[in-house]
């Protein structure tokens, strides 16, 4: 069976600039706010290579509501339907939700690949490398 982890809501990273993730909820299905955080957040499909549309995906838990996994935004991702059924009912596919978002999939012949979803990060941009180097030379100052 697919196996997934995810990491309690006092490791999540929340700490950074900006709005944080929406209050969990103790309902299966997440609420409205957490919906558009989590499309936000994830922009797309979270499987590999997947382009999925959030709109066109189920919103996952990580660990299964079933098993006591929360209806809380670190356990929560968006993959579509076929990504969704590997992961619920393929043998040998493993699924691990990081509590900065990054999604771990790894093949039943072993192969990993990590997702960073595009609309959440806690690393401020980095400086772009031109800002680094004197301005070039003025043609017209002579």
């Amino acid at each position: 069976a697919a196996s997934s982890q995810a990491t309690p809501t006092d490791e999540r990273l929340d700490t950074g600039p900006g709005l944080g993730p929406p209050a969990p909820t103790t309902a299966y299905e997440p609420t409205a706010t957490q919906r558009r955080f989590l499309h936000v957040r994830d922009r797309h499909c979270r499987m590999p290579g997947c382009r999925r549309r959030p709109g066109r995906c189920d919103i996952d838990h990580a660990i299964a509501h079933a098993d006591g996994g929360p209806t809380d935004c670190w356990n929560l991702c968006c993959l579509c339907r076929r990504h969704h059924r590997i992961k619920t009912f393929a043998r040998g596919w493993s699924f691990t939700l990081h509590p900065d978002g990054r999604l771990t999939v790894r093949t039943p012949s072993g192969v990993s690949r990590t997702t960073r979803p595009p609309g959440w990060s806690h690393d401020p941009e980095p400086d772009p490398p031109w800002l680094d180097e004197e301005a070039p030379p003025d043609p017209l100052s002579d």
